[in-house]
């Protein structure tokens, strides 16, 4: 009698063990057939709605700020029969080709620019002065200039925004003193972008605000010598010797990116007539 019922509990617990197995392999089935066609096991009709998003995050802007100069000079008499020649000297667009010497003061850079074929440039008010010293009188005209490239999520075709900021530049030459040529203090300066296209509709893809810290631009300069920042200037000036202070709060960027609403249908065309020409 004891040998029998050894016997049954032995057959009965292997088949107890074996049932539980195939119960557990049949859940994980029926659970892995569910994740595979998506279902909501515990609200099988339930939905998750997300609002369309009207704006991608905004990529870096880059930014570059120039100044470019135009420095008209006239010598009187004397100075004229020693060899001196009346002289109008005026920068050309910033380019990292050029020299230094032939090149509008950088007086600001971002380590990104450029980092996108979507750029802008734009000019702010002048700053004027002049000077008179003993054998020449300067007139000086300063242009600030800043540049700005965009890079987006979304591909933008074209920008709108404002760079507003605060500039003092001083500026002075040495002929046997120093002559003062340009004292702006705590000016305001602003630039305004905007290359689109005002024929097309536009559609925003990005918006982006940004502060910018202070910066300066000290330079000495001696025919084609720079010495950079002031604490490097020499201590004892030439006839011809000219320097420059220059320094920006206040800075801030507020830039929108734009795709032309009808590009779409702008490149079918332009693909429609591409294909009826070959």
């Amino acid at each position: 009698m004891k040998r029998s019922l050894k016997l049954a509990l032995g057959l009965a617990i292997p088949a107890i063990l074996v049932g539980l197995a195939l119960t557990q392999l049949r859940c994980r089935a029926r659970e892995d057939n569910a994740q595979a066609h998506g279902s909501d096991t515990s609200e099988p009709h339930a939905t998750i709605a997300t609002a369309p998003a009207t704006t991608l995050p905004a990529g870096p802007t880059s930014v570059r700020v120039s100044i470019r100069m135009v420095v008209d000079k006239k010598y009187n008499f004397l100075a004229r029969v020693a060899g001196n020649k009346n002289s109008t000297m005026t920068d050309e667009q910033y380019s990292e080709s050029k020299s230094w010497w032939d090149n509008p003061l950088l007086i600001f850079k971002d380590v990104s620019f450029p980092n996108s074929k979507v750029t802008a440039g734009a000019d702010s008010q002048t700053i004027t002065g002049s000077g008179k010293s003993a054998n020449v009188s300067v007139d000086l005209t300063l242009v600030p200039h800043a540049e700005i490239t965009l890079k987006t999520l979304a591909a933008s075709d074209c920008m709108k925004g404002t760079l507003t900021a605060t500039i003092t530049a001083i500026s002075d030459y040495y002929d046997g003193k120093w002559t003062r040529m340009a004292d702006a203090r705590d000016t305001p300066i602003a630039f305004d972008f905007n290359t689109a296209d005002p024929s097309r509709p536009l559609r925003p893809t990005t918006k982006e605000t940004r502060t910018m810290p202070p910066f300066s631009f000290e330079r000495y300069t001696r025919d084609r010598e720079k010495w950079e920042p002031r604490s490097a200037w020499p201590t004892t000036p030439k006839s011809g010797d000219w320097r420059c202070t220059i320094h920006v709060t206040d800075a801030k960027l507020m830039i929108t990116g734009y795709q032309y609403a009808d590009r779409a249908t702008t490149q079918r065309a332009a693909a429609t007539q591409s294909g009826t020409t070959k």
